[in-house]
């Protein structure tokens, strides 16, 4: 099953990662996908 939490603080630290989406804009790019 799918975590309920992940944690992406080595990849934050050690890469500089920085997430391009968050659950609003995921949502909203799926939305205007299905359209």
């Amino acid at each position: 099953s799918w975590p309920s939490v992940i944690d992406d603080s080595f990849a934050r630290n050690d890469w500089g990662w920085v997430n391009q989406y968050d659950f609003k804009d995921t949502l909203d790019a799926l939305l205007r996908a299905g359209n």
